[in-house]
């Protein structure tokens, strides 16, 4: 039998790979050596932190201890303890903004309390620190079985982008997808939509940016204490959603897994951008005693159109203010904690209303309201609580569990009025358990539920109201198999969607994902990772229920409601090297799906758009990333970066829309006594490798200028930064525009920032 690519039926090939990551998880788990069933005894490490230059004792320090997941933060006097640590030889570091320790042995003995001494100093090559990628919470890029980039508030500030999609545009796997700056959203090596992931705190945004290319993401970069990405499948802690990639916006008010200092500490940064005249400042606050911790935060940001070299491109302002507030307990044995988000916001769709259909119950193409602009106003009111048990000194050592509540509504405005409404209830709740370690053995399991309630009313109700449930549960697991280090995880996911429709049925799906992966030291300074990941993805609402003409993808879009789940069979690898002189970071990928939905157009044309139905067919991704920094001279580093993603449907080897094209960027990086000179051009390759019609796009050669100062001292960080992005005034085109036949990018821009803390 010959199952047609747009059938959407699933493949004998399909199923009998489900269970191979599975099974082999299983094989591998039952021949490791059985280990001892009490946990290890424990002992503390207790030290301080100073300034290498003055010697001054340095607060707000994060210390670590990478493998085992532990961190803490040191006082106004640079002190710090770290309790409940198994007996042994560890590694520690220290960190705050450009200035690191380095790793430094401490041994660890049995109902003692050990010493250790940290000094900071300005380090070129700092290491990430990641909470997103691990079971335990917390880790180092050398430690982790992924592809992780990680960017601290430092980088974040200088960046002086409205969303998190331009700021993480310069990083390797990572791209840009928009309809105009306001509505711009993270790729993640090729993979779009509902197959990336976005977080807040590790807890999804409950916006609707996944479903529609006009709908963005409103979270402000300068608000954050790190941005995260897991690059390739994350089905195994955060669902299916993330079968492409997770992007994970951490606050400055993430004690989620960690304690918080006492005292009080804060900082502020403003920044402008004059290519639209865009103007943002954000400021945080925090106090903390006897385990209390109160905190709050709040910005704005406001931009005008934006100028390209072909002039200022029309109905690209967006304006955005946010405000968050909370309290906490957290006790050495238990702690809880209460905050809130609220985010209002308006932006432009640029040309939306040049695609307008003219049907009798979509007023957008009739003369009343032609050449009107449409603009999208948001809002975004959430709550979450946290709560755990610590050091309960069994078998599990701890338990935590989050709840969260989101109400996402915006408007679409045509012509001053609204003329459609979304509304997006999600709760979300998560409970995990840590093991307790073992001399070899460590791991996490738990539960995941989502409730969501959506609704659209007005001229783009594509799809009916429908209300969707999931559950989850999830085990992944660590074992030591000498210097090398295996992991096993595992999750079944349920997901089940009601249409609020009598000729629409209701679905379920379920599935399970599975991932081996090993990590294995090849020197001292570096690592080698591999992962073999198997992921389901049930379909998205708008592939199942969609129909109707919908600007935001371009298309009169048809929904199949007799889709079956994707299932993506991955391996990725990498290699990790560090040292004071030179630094590098590659890695590469497959990823085999199959019944890949996709909108497939069907050469008619409704209401003034190219009518595509979804449909499944098999797919493939490859692609690698690399990064190098070399030390040149004394305080000199070339940098290289460079990116591939190739994606194409396999029964006819199509390409697949708005894959970023091959990148490669050359720099120099010169900083001593606190100032960075950083000049670096980006190569674009042309994109000819299109869907069907989707038009190419040229390449581009950017050249761009950035100039910071960093002060660092015992309560104080300052950084300012001067960025002079395409000096020459390129005109390019993103291939990963909906509009980049109608506007090309940003032109000759400068930016500057200031940001500052006080510990």
């Amino acid at each position: 039998m010959v199952i047609s690519p747009r059938s959407g039926g699933r493949s004998p090939a399909s199923l009998g790979r489900i269970p191979v990551v599975a099974g082999l998880a299983l094989l591998l788990t039952a021949m490791l050596p059985s280990g001892p069933a009490l946990a290890q005894e424990t002992g503390s490490i207790r030290g301080a932190v100073v300034l290498a230059e003055t010697g001054e004792p340095m607060a707000g320090v994060r210390v670590i201890l990478a493998r085992l997941g532990l961190a803490t933060t040191t006082d106004e006097a640079g002190q710090f303890v770290l309790d409940g640590i198994p007996t042994g030889q560890h590694e520690i570091l220290a960190q705050r903004g450009t200035l690191q320790s380095g790793r430094v042995s401490v041994v660890v003995e049995s109902h003692r309390m050990s010493t250790v001494d940290l000094v900071l100093a300005e380090s070129y090559q700092l290491e990430q620190l990641t909470v997103t990628a691990t079971r335990s919470g917390l880790g180092t890029d050398r430690d982790l079985f992924n592809a992780v980039r990680t960017m601290h508030a430092g980088a974040l500030a200088s960046r002086s982008a409205g969303t998190l999609a331009e700021v993480l545009n310069e990083e390797p796997g990572l791209a840009v997808r928009s309809f105009g700056p306001g509505s711009a959203r993270p790729i993640i090596r090729g993979f779009d939509g509902d197959r990336v992931l976005i977080m807040q705190d590790g807890v999804r945004t409950g916006d609707l940016s996944s479903q529609s290319a006009d709908h963005g993401t409103t979270i402000d970069p300068t608000s954050l204490r790190r941005l995260e990405v897991v690059k390739g499948p994350a089905t195994l802690l955060y669902g299916t959603n993330a079968i492409g990639g997770v992007v994970n916006a951490i606050t400055n008010h993430d004690y989620y897994r960690t304690p918080p200092p006492s005292g009080w500490r804060g900082g502020a940064t403003l920044d402008g951008t004059s290519a639209n005249s865009q103007a943002g400042i954000n400021a945080w606050a925090q106090a903390g005693e006897n385990g209390w911790l109160f905190w709050g935060s709040g910005g704005y940001r406001d931009a005008d159109d934006y100028r390209s070299p072909e002039g200022t491109v029309p109905n690209t302002a967006a304006r955005q203010a946010n405000a968050s507030g909370g309290m906490g307990y957290f006790g050495p044995r238990a702690f809880f904690s209460l905050g809130g988000t609220f985010e209002e916001g308006r932006y432009g769709v640029p040309f939306a209303d040049e695609f307008e259909g003219g049907h009798e119950d979509h007023e957008h193409g009739d003369e009343e309201h032609e050449g009107e602009e449409i603009e999208i106003d948001t809002r975004r009111v959430s709550g979450r609580g946290a709560f755990g048990l610590v050091n309960l000194n069994g078998f599990v050592e701890s338990v935590r569990g989050t709840v969260s509540f989101t109400d996402w509504h915006h408007e679409e405005i045509h012509g001053g009025e609204a003329e459609t409404l979304f509304d997006n209830l999600t709760l979300v709740y998560r409970v995990e358990a840590d093991q307790a370690q073992r001399e070899w053995w460590g791991g996490t399991f738990g539960i995941w539920g989502q409730h969501r309630d959506y609704a659209v009313d007005g001229a783009e109700a594509l799809s009916p109201p429908v209300i969707q449930n999931s559950f989850a549960g999830f085990v992944m697991e660590e074992f030591e198999l000498g210097r090398a280090r295996l992991q096993l995880g595992g999750r079944f996911e349920w997901n089940a969607y009601t249409p609020d429709a009598e000729d629409l049925r209701a679905r379920s799906f379920s599935g399970i994902s599975a991932s081996i992966g090993m990590n294995v030291p090849v020197t001292p300074l570096s690592n080698f990772y591999v992962n073999l990941t198997e992921s389901y993805r049930a379909p998205a609402l708008e592939e199942l229920y969609n129909n109707g003409p919908h600007v935001g993808s371009l298309t009169y879009e048809i929904g199949d409601p007799d889709l079956n789940r994707e299932l993506a069979l991955g391996l990725d690898a990498g290699f990790k090297h560090g040292s004071d002189s030179f630094d590098f970071d590659v890695s590469a990928f497959y990823y085999d799906i199959l019944d890949y939905i996709y909108l497939d157009p069907t050469g008619e044309e409704e209401d003034g758009l190219p009518v595509g139905e979804f449909a499944a067919g098999d797919a493939r991704y490859m692609g690698y990333e690399v990064s190098l920094d070399w030390l040149l001279a004394e305080e000199l580093w070339f940098n290289v970066m460079s990116d591939y993603v190739r994606a194409e449907l396999k029964a006819d080897r199509a390409g697949i829309p708005r894959i970023p094209p091959l990148r490669a960027r050359f720099g120099l990086d010169w900083h001593v006594l606190g100032v960075r000179v950083k000049p670096m051009v980006t190569f674009a390759a042309s994109q000819d490798r299109v869907a069907e019609n989707e038009t190419p796009t040229d390449g581009y050669a950017l050249l761009d200028l950035a100039l910071s100062y960093s002060l660092e001292r015992g309560s104080q960080q300052h950084q300012i930064t001067l960025r002079f992005d395409n000096i020459t005034d390129e005109l390019y085109r993103n291939h990963s525009s909906y509009i980049k036949d109608l506007a090309p990018e940003m032109g000759r821009t400068v930016r500057l920032s200031y940001s500052a803390t006080l510990f």
